[in-house]
């Protein structure tokens, strides 16, 4: 009755694993910043949003970052971290941008597999059914 309300504990988790994947891309925020300043100045460099979509891919809670990240409490949790991670804010537009990518890639995959199993899932009953018919 007194505690957190569901919407806190959604806030509190989304700043957790944001929290934790900044941690642990500590330095990706700086290098990120000055490839983007680098492209945007006319130089060649690295794809800022490819950086960072290779550390989504690499790191081990992705799914829950993913959700984060996209999630109706992404702004306030980036906030919420924007101080203890400066070396981030300026790509914290193409963070989100990444994980919004990621995950579209991470759907499309799962509608794929998805469609994939139940297409072999009919052929297989189709196979079971179709040998007590008379031709």
């Amino acid at each position: 009755m007194y505690g957190p309300t569901r919407e806190q504990l959604a806030q509190q988790a989304a700043i957790n694993a944001i929290h934790d994947f900044l941690a642990i891309n500590r330095d990706l925020g700086y290098h990120v910043s000055r490839a983007g300043a680098m492209l945007a100045a006319g130089y060649a460099g690295q794809d800022p949003k490819g950086m960072i979509l290779e550390a989504i891919r690499a790191y081990e809670s992705r799914d829950v970052l993913c959700g984060a990240l996209t999630g109706p409490y992404s702004q306030a949790a980036l906030a919420t971290v924007a101080w203890l991670f400066p070396q981030w804010r300026p790509a914290f537009r193409v963070l989100v941008a990444s994980a919004q990518l990621y995950c579209q890639e991470r759907d499309r995959t799962a509608a794929i597999w998805t469609v994939a199993i139940v297409g072999i899932a009919g052929v297989v009953l189709a196979a079971l059914g179709g040998k007590g018919r008379p031709a």
